[in-house]
């Protein structure tokens, strides 16, 4: 039987506990941050059992977990130091998806107020469609950080993941518009009118994504303008290639429908839903054959 270091294991302990710390206190500060705007989420799922303010944090909470997750910089060999750098990733996560939060609703979902649409009307569609965004930022945040390996400075570290989370946002805004723009009905006016049909291909596209800048990236690198150039090609090449999959979907998974009209018109949840699972499937596949 192997001796077991129990310094060790209770270390390891030690950061479990940290990091569920780190996601709690990373919900306490949207919470304050919400309520800064005149909403208190504990009153509106509990009270007013706001649906659409859960779903939004869940996906700040599955975000956070993503984000964290094999990627939690960790460069001193002190317990305290380790600590600390804990903390800060914990921390620049936060306030990186708190950002992603405000560029969704300025440049995504631009035609709406999002907090009084999900907070005030209990917007369902728009709440999935800004889980799909904070879902997709998780994944980015994830590939910038998760380079355990390197021997960069968390503060490097913590760089490069800022330069790849402004990438990755305007990678995000530019494919959601440009869907936008090839979908045959209005999707915000869609989505706006509670149309959660509509919201759901838009939310898995921006989840695909995701997947597949994480896919790209893998913290700091020495070669920057190389894997720019060759993630934005990437990214660009696997947006038609999910578009070209969404034309499939018509025709193999519902032969006899047409999709625009199953979502805009007869609002069916069901369609939308097939249609935003194929976006992730391609995201999943193509992202599987970058790495």
């Amino acid at each position: 039987m192997p001796d077991l270091d129990y310094f060790e294991i209770f270390r390891r302990i030690g950061f479990l506990v940290e990091g569920i710390a780190l996601i709690y206190i990373g919900k306490l500060i949207r919470d304050l941050f919400y309520m800064a705007r005149g909403y208190k989420l504990v009153e509106m799922i509990t009270k007013k059992d706001n649906l659409a303010a859960s779903i939004e944090l869940c996906g700040f909470l599955f975000a956070m977990i993503m984000a964290t997750m094999n990627s939690i910089i960790v460069r001193h060999h002190s317990w305290t130091g380790q600590a600390m750098d804990i903390a800060l990733t914990g921390l620049s996560v936060t306030i990186l998806l708190l950002v992603a939060d405000w560029i969704t609703d300025k440049a995504i979902f631009r035609k709406m107020d999002d907090y009084k649409e999900i907070y005030q009307n209990q917007n369902i569609a728009l709440a999935c469609g800004r889980f799909g965004g904070v879902v997709a930022t998780g994944f980015i945040i994830s590939g910038a950080l998760g380079d355990g390996q390197s021997e960069a400075t968390i503060w490097q570290s913590i760089g490069f993941c800022l330069l790849w989370f402004l990438f990755g946002q305007i990678m995000l805004i530019l494919i959601s518009l440009a869907y936008q723009k090839l979908t045959p009905y209005d999707d915000l006016r869609e989505i706006k009118d509670k149309n959660v049909a509509a919201a759901l291909p838009i939310a898995g596209i921006l989840i695909a994504v995701g997947l597949t800048i994480n896919s790209g990236i893998n913290g700091v690198s020495e070669h920057l303008r190389e894997d720019l150039v060759s993630v934005t090609l990437y990214v660009l090449s696997t947006a038609v290639l999910l578009y070209i999959l969404r034309i499939f979907t018509d025709y193999l998974l519902l032969p006899k429908a047409d999709l625009s009209k199953e979502i805009s018109e007869d609002k069916n949840i069901g369609a939308g839903l097939i249609e935003g699972t194929s976006f992730i499937m391609g995201g999943l596949i193509l992202s599987y054959f970058f790495n």
